[in-house]
């Protein structure tokens, strides 16, 4: 038997026309989500259905499920699927339990819920991205950037534990959760000590601390690992990342024109 639609769709009534072509386009977002997410599951194995804190019968009941339903019910602590009003970008959190994410605070005590990526994180990454400056682009990618090709997106999203993390981080709304960063450490191979890492915030939440608590939060994560050393490039015209690597005491060196390569002690991140 077919699902109702979602439940802010029977506010219609009260809505005129462009209030109802937004509901609909954020019901047509919505159920696009669901089906990107459930196909992206289908390709999970345990190792990685078990990071982010989901069995391996629920996962192959999920991916089971018509576009119109939404995600299953984890548990007490599972995150609300997100409604849209108009002005609003979020995409729709999915299956992953509240009890995967780790509060941390900014310096003036606001808390972040941040949890390990998936590639089911695909639909934040690009929200993120096309809410980006030109500006904030360059400073991630040393380049201009209009669009994230497919490539790009599958390299910023696909964890493998032994080259490359990252972890996303939340701010909580109301009943919804707003994607408000991204942080990431990668090596080129195995025999690499040499760890790297890039840091990307929403333009909105710039100044507040976000990206140096999920940099805290890289490198806590990564001392876990036996990482002591961060290395990295940073834009001589980045002054906010340039005064964060500074101020924590890291050695600079100009690589090329207009670009610095440092060394930062994860502890002086904490």
């Amino acid at each position: 038997m077919f699902t109702p639609l979602p439940s802010y769709l029977h506010k219609i009534k009260s809505t005129n026309v462009r209030n109802l072509f937004v509901l609909l386009k954020n019901a047509f977002k919505i159920w696009r989500q669901r089906t990107t997410s459930r196909r992206v599951m289908t390709k999970y194995d345990s190792r990685t259905l078990a990071d982010v804190g989901i069995a391996q019968n629920l996962a192959e009941f999920e991916t089971a499920q018509p576009f119109w339903k939404p995600p299953s019910v984890l548990g007490r602590d599972a995150l609300p699927e997100q409604e849209l009003g108009e002005g609003q970008h979020s995409v729709e959190a999915v299956l992953i339990p509240l009890s995967n994410y780790e509060t941390v605070h900014t310096k003036k005590g606001r808390p972040l819920l941040v949890r390990p990526m998936t590639l089911t994180d695909k639909g934040y990454v690009v929200d993120l991205f096309n809410h980006s400056s030109a500006e904030s682009r360059y400073n991630r990618f040393f380049r201009p950037v209009r669009y994230l090709s497919e490539k790009e997106l599958e390299r910023e999203t696909s964890i493998d534990r032994d080259l490359h993390l990252g972890w996303i981080g939340f701010i909580q709304e109301a009943d919804q959760l707003r994607c408000v960063g991204v942080v990431h450490i990668a090596r080129d191979n195995l025999e690499c000590d040499q760890w790297e890492f890039s840091v990307s915030v929403q333009d909105s939440d710039h100044s507040c601390g976000i990206g140096a608590a999920l940099l805290s939060h890289a490198a806590h994560e990564g001392q876990k690992m036996g990482i002591d050393t961060f290395y990295g490039h940073v834009l001589e015209k980045n002054k906010p990342m340039l005064a964060y690597v500074k101020h924590r005491g890291a050695t600079l060196k100009r690589d090329y024109p207009g670009i610095y390569r440092f060394q930062l002690p994860t502890g002086a991140m904490m």
